[in-house]
């Protein structure tokens, strides 16, 4: 995906590809703020991410999930 494809309060289905096997979660973008994606981790944290990056991890979005 591209970083404009990139919207806050949607989900994606995020691929690590570095991980093997490869891993994939669900991310819901909480905000964008200064060229991150700001989404919860797993533990309740909110956690940044350079919005190019997670824009590389991103494969769809996700409606249900």
């Amino acid at each position: 995906m591209t970083t404009d494809q990139i919207q806050p309060g949607r989900k994606y289905r995020l691929v690590f590809c570095a991980s093997i096997p490869r891993t994939a979660i669900i991310a819901e973008v909480l905000r964008l703020e200064n060229g991150t994606a700001v989404v919860r981790s797993i533990s309740g944290r909110e956690v940044s991410i350079p919005l190019r990056d997670f824009a590389a991890m991103a494969r769809e979005e996700v409606t249900n999930g």
